[in-house]
Formats: C-alpha cells, sequence, structure tokens
C-alpha cells in the first residue's frame, strides 16, 4: 500500500497473509504525545477492498494480521486498543470473507468472535511473549477450516513459569496496594494479592485459575464487589467475570 505500510504476503498461490498498517505514529509530532489507537484511512480501505476482490475473483484465501484488535476483548480498552473504524473494516471482511484476524496490543490470550452480516469472524489477541504466560500461536489451515492452538515458550531457563508469574504478579501489586489500602484497609494485602494473582491468569487466559481462585475464597471477591456503583465501571471486574471457555484452541469452519 502506498498510503501506509500495508501489505500482502502470498503464502502460497492461493494463500494470502494481509498485514494491516494502522497505526497514527505519524501525528505523533503534531498532537505531541504517542498517539496509540489505530485508524485505516480511505486510500488504504480502498487498497484493501481492492485486493481483496481481487483475491475473491482468483479464489485466494486471506488470513489478516493487525496490531490493534478487530473485535473488542475488553471494554474498559476499546477506545485505544480496538481499530477505530473496525466496522468499516469488517464490513469488508465479511463481504469478501475474511474469517481470521490474528491481533494484539492488548498483550492478553484471548479469544473473540462476531457474526457479521451472517458471517462469523474470529479475532484472536495473543498474549505477549515477554508478559506471563510467554506465549506465541500456532495455526494449521485446512481445506475446509482452522485449527489454533496457544503454546508457551520451551526454554532452559530453571523455574520461567514461576519467575515470569512472580513478575507480573509483583507489578501490579505495587501498583495496586497504595489505592488498595485506603479502599479495603486491613483486608488490602489479602485483596491485592488475589487480585495480583487474577491479573496475571487473566493475562495468561487461563480462565479455570480465575473461577478457581474466586471459588476459593469466597469472603475476599465479596469484599471486591463490594460497592456495586465502584464495581461496575472497574478493571477487576473485566477480569472477575469472565466466560468459561478455552482461550488456547480453536477450531474455525471455513
Amino acid at each position: 500500500d502506498d498510503k501506509s505500510l500495508s501489505y500482502i504476503y502470498e503464502l502460497t498461490e492461493d494463500k494470502w497473509i494481509l498485514m494491516l498498517d494502522m497505526s497514527l505514529s505519524e501525528h505523533n509530532h503534531e498532537a505531541k504525545k504517542n498517539i496509540v489507537g489505530g485508524f485505516l484511512d480511505e486510500e488504504t480501505l480502498l487498497w484493501l477492498e481492492t485486493n481483496l476482490i481481487y483475491a475473491k475473483e482468483h479464489n485466494i484465501e486471506v488470513i489478516s494480521a493487525t496490531h490493534h484488535n478487530l473485535l473488542v476483548h475488553n471494554p474498559l480498552f476499546a477506545g485505544n486498543y480496538t481499530l477505530g473504524n473496525a466496522e468499516r473494516c469488517l464490513e469488508l471482511f465479511s463481504k469478501y470473507q475474511v474469517k481470521l484476524n490474528f491481533s494484539g496490543h492488548l498483550h492478553i490470550q484471548s479469544i473473540k468472535s462476531r457474526i457479521v452480516n451472517d458471517y462469523e469472524i474470529f479475532d484472536i489477541a495473543g498474549g505477549g511473549l515477554l508478559d506471563y504466560g510467554n506465549r506465541y500461536g500456532i495455526v494449521n489451515i485446512y481445506d475446509d477450516h482452522y485449527e489454533y492452538e496457544s503454546k508457551v515458550v520451551e526454554t532452559e531457563i530453571n523455574d520461567l513459569e514461576k519467575h515470569s508469574f512472580d513478575t507480573f504478579y509483583q507489578e501490579y501489586y505495587d501498583k495496586s496496594i497504595r489505592a488498595n489500602s485506603v479502599y479495603y484497609r486491613d483486608d488490602a494485602e489479602k485483596v491485592t494479592d488475589l487480585l495480583s494473582k487474577i491479573n496475571a491468569y487473566y493475562f495468561d487466559g487461563n480462565y479455570q485459575k480465575i473461577h478457581s481462585l474466586l471459588f476459593w475464597h469466597p469472603i475476599l471477591k465479596n469484599k471486591i464487589i463490594g460497592d456495586t456503583r465502584d464495581y461496575e465501571d472497574s478493571y477487576v471486574r473485566t477480569i472477575i467475570e469472565v466466560e468459561k471457555e478455552n482461550q488456547y484452541k480453536e477450531k474455525i469452519e471455513k
């Protein structure tokens, strides 16, 4: 694409990887700040549709990849993390049958899907390699479906999982303990400990461990929920009220 850094990689004669650049960093200087949101301008959307038309006419299968999320994975961060004009992109993907998009930005392991004009589109947000979980994804492409699996990096470093968890845990604990000391008072350390563990498992996509922790700490859970007015709009709610679903594997029918 002449307008952006978007490009197409021809994986095979009938399979393309579409790499979409939606960065707004070129406006950082005039804005005098780092713009973290993403947007596809009209020229790039035209380039995108032109190539999707060509792909459809020549029976070329397209998988896309973006930094910003195509679907909302956490409603609190939709503004800067989800593509600003995602609806335009989703409309094109449904029209030209792009089934699967890979994204990042949030650093959480999360699989979402949405039906757009009777066509289901999947957005798989992969956890960061350097964040707790240390995950990467593998996708196998078959004639009639995709199979995705998230895996943990294998390394000769001893106790990498423990070191990674402890680091991620401690960063959240240190960031939260002061505010929690005011709000939860005598229970601040216990509540912050529980939330720090849940936060780490949330980024890793391990919902089973989140629900297990909440099950074994019902009193602390009730304290966290506490004041409904604060809880309803809190980050805490988004990492407690998670669906019981597998974020590590997905079979996607074409």
